[in-house]
């Protein structure tokens, strides 16, 4: 479970003060010039500041903090407990920021900047990167990591070089991600888990990564997710129009999902050591030993009929979580050579699920659906567009989305493997 259960959720930031900020220069912009500013000067365009932490300190609520080109120093650990802040560099080839960390904000926007170093983004209520490229450069496990969160956008941006993921989404609701390169992770290129419901991935491209490209769930300790998502590791999820390649891994997976659309996605060279698509069971834990800060969460969820443990992990009495409506649709899959199409979990009924609140047995191919999709290991070829049924939402645990139709995607092709 070590190498596929990973959150980093600190519940000890909750009881954080909020800090006092300092009064602003202007009540709408700030200026931030690393090369003539000084952290004494008001703000001003002709005077601005030299940090970024200084311009949060006096930031209000409608402000924009623009930085001009050159590396901006940050100074705090965490931006934090404020709303309707944007961040706007002078491009990404111009403003460069080092690892950015933000917490219990709402409705906060960074563009145009690229980050040396991670992003992450733990309890926020709307939180948008738009033209942002965010570069591990192999230094950190996750490049963008967002969790306990909803209402989350990345579009238009870049994110790569994680030694784990590039993008990690836990416990996430609302998400929408559109328009961006995600690339050269060690282990996954994305994946939503851990409760993430709502998320829409659309006009990416996924590339060269080890073990997947964009998964449906994964594996989360218990703890960490947030009601009413406390069943499968993933809900309503809609992955479309992507272009996704050279991965070792499945290209496109469901790992403990309910209502997973993969649809008319052109995937190439993928699958290099396994299989191009798969559906398989995620797995959940109760992270941490005894009288370990948050485990106590882990019993609360089980009783809120959550599914889960509240054992010990051991590595390998870890609760496998089901998928259920998981359908691949108009999929054109150029496979590496040699690998299969997909890999499909069969039931499991072992002792790992006693007590989870699983129905037994736990079955990874409920109502799993292969539609139209194009398999080759040549050139991809093109199939006629199938019609997309909408899902049925059967889980009276969890709130249905308010739409159902898949017709309703914007952007969707007309023929199979169209890129849009």
């Amino acid at each position: 479970m070590a190498s596929r259960v990973r959150t980093c959720l600190s519940f000890a930031l909750s009881g954080l003060a909020l800090a006092v900020s300092a009064p602003s220069a202007s009540a709408s912009v700030i200026h931030v010039d690393p090369r003539s500013g000084a952290d004494a000067n008001t703000g001003t365009r002709s005077s601005p500041l030299k940090s970024l932490d200084a311009a949060w300190r006096r930031a209000r609520t409608g402000t924009t903090i623009r930085l001009a080109p050159g590396r901006v120093r940050l100074g705090a650990t965490y931006y934090e407990r404020k709303r309707g802040i944007r961040i706007s560099g002078a491009g990404t080839t111009r403003t460069t920021v080092p690892a950015f960390n933000v917490f219990a904000v709402r409705d906060m926007e960074i563009r145009g900047l690229t980050v040396d170093g991670d992003v992450h983004c733990e309890a926020c209520d709307g939180f948008t990167l738009h033209r942002v490229r965010v570069q591990g450069k192999r230094r950190m496990g996750d490049v963008v990591k967002i969790n306990q969160s909803r209402r989350i956008t990345i579009r238009e941006s870049d994110i790569s070089g994680g030694t784990d993921n590039a993008l990690d989404l836990v416990a996430v609701q609302h998400a929408t991600i559109t328009r961006t390169t995600i690339h050269d992770a060690e282990d996954w290129c994305a994946y939503a888990k851990g409760g993430s419901a709502h998320v829409r991935v659309w006009r990416n491209v996924i590339r060269d990564c080890g073990t997947g490209g964009f998964t449906a769930g994964q594996g989360t300790g218990f703890q960490f997710m947030v009601a009413p998502w406390l069943r499968y590791e993933a809900y309503d999820v809609r992955v479309w129009n992507n272009q996704i390649r050279d991965t070792h891994g499945a290209g496109l997976g469901a790992n403990g999902a309910y209502n997973a659309l993969f649809a008319r996605n052109t995937l190439v060279r993928v699958g290099a050591r396994s299989h191009a698509l798969e559906a398989v069971f995620g797995l959940r834990s109760c992270d941490g030993r005894p009288g370990d800060e948050g485990r106590q969460r882990c019993a609360r969820n089980l009783a809120a009929g959550g599914w889960g443990t509240t054992r010990v992990d051991d590595g390998t009495n870890a609760v496998r979580i089901p998928n259920r409506h998981v359908w691949f649709y108009d999929n054109v899959i150029v496979k590496a050579p040699g690998s299969d199409t997909i890999s499909a979990a069969g039931p499991f009924a072992g002792a790992a699920q006693d007590g989870s609140n699983v129905p037994r047995p736990a079955l990874a191919d409920d109502d799993l659906r292969l539609v139209g999709n194009v398999v080759t290991e040549d050139a991809p070829g093109s199939g006629p567009p199938t019609p997309l049924p909408a899902f049925v939402w059967d889980d009276a645990h969890a709130p249905a989305p308010r739409l159902l139709d898949h017709g309703s995607l914007p952007d969707m092709p007309s023929s199979a493997g169209a890129s849009g």
